[in-house]
């Protein structure tokens, strides 16, 4: 091979540094209801809790799961304050999920979004700060065992740009691991095929396992003489866009919810510098093919025909 193909082949490989970007703070996170609780002194909603804790961790999305908002409770999201909503109405007693976008993001673009007739997922897509994004946040309820499925099938067909799937999938990937205990439990055993092959189908992987890949830690626990604790809500990414992710934590948050917020910060280019590393790649690759042109007609010229001749 000549050197230069092979130098081409080895710099094409490596991306040039952002010189900008940014970053993207997201949370999901099961909250148990956001309607007042019964137990409080006041009739405040849980909502206000909820929206302080996403202050204190400077979360820019949110996902929220079980916010158990029926038909006749969609003020309480329909307008809140500081922040753009985007949500399910199904029961007032079970499920529900919500997309919260956050006013400070001025480069936030709405293109459409779309919900599960049962109230367990819903799909954002937009723009932020100029990039495409599709947001998926999941409920995978217990008794509902074809969402995953129906969600799988509906993103192959939809899903552009970015894709970041977050939510409470109630069960976990790797009971070894993501589970508190020896046993496994029977329910997360049989929600585990259908999350794997939902996961497989659209390339995504488990950012958090990827950025701890030796630490146990867990989102949920479950209040029984054995203390059980999972790891049920999660991040994914599409594997190649994985790197764009800085960082995903779990965030202690007690009083509010069973389960714990779980954090994920992504690196978003931006549109200038993607333009710019665009060009810079096409231009080096312009370069390389003329100087084997180059050189190519160098050795045509040093050929003495009178000698091969002979």
């Amino acid at each position: 091979m000549n050197s230069l193909e092979s130098s081409a082949e080895t710099e094409d490989d490596l991306s040039l540094p952002l010189s900008g970007s940014t970053l993207l703070h997201f949370i999901t996170w099961n909250t148990c209801g956001i309607k007042p609780r019964r137990q409080a002194s006041d009739n405040d909603p849980k909502l206000n809790d909820v929206l302080d804790q996403l202050e204190d961790i400077n979360s820019s999305v949110a996902f929220l799961q079980e916010t158990h908002v029926g038909p006749e409770d969609g003020s309480l999201l329909e307008d809140v304050p500081g922040w753009k909503s985007f949500f399910t109405v199904f029961n007032s007693k079970s499920k529900g999920v919500a997309i919260l976008i956050k006013d400070t993001i001025k480069d936030f673009e709405y293109i459409c979004h779309d919900e599960d007739y049962a109230g367990g997922y819903i799909v954002l897509f937009c723009r932020l700060y100029g990039q495409l994004f599709t947001l998926v946040n999941v409920y995978n309820h217990k008794d509902d065992h074809t969402i995953l499925k129906r969600l799988g099938q509906y993103l192959k067909n939809t899903a552009s740009g970015t894709l970041v799937v977050g939510g409470d999938f109630n069960t976990v990937l790797d009971p070894k691991i993501d589970r508190s205990g020896t046993s496994d439990n029977h329910q997360h055993k049989a929600f585990r095929g259908y999350l794997q092959e939902f996961t497989s189908s659209l390339k995504l992987v488990d950012i958090w396992r990827i950025k701890n890949p030796n630490l146990k830690d867990f989102t949920y626990s479950k209040k029984t003489k054995t203390s059980n604790h999972s790891r049920l809500d999660m991040f994914f990414m599409q594997q190649d866009k994985a790197p764009c992710a800085q960082s995903c934590e779990i965030h202690t948050v007690p009083g509010i919810s069973d389960h714990y917020p779980v954090s994920l910060k992504i690196h978003v280019p931006e549109i200038r510098t993607m333009v710019y590393q665009t060009i810079y790649h096409r231009y080096k690759k312009i370069c390389i093919f003329t100087a084997l042109i180059t050189n190519v007609l160098k050795e045509l010229q040093n050929l003495d025909p009178y000698k091969s001749a002979g």
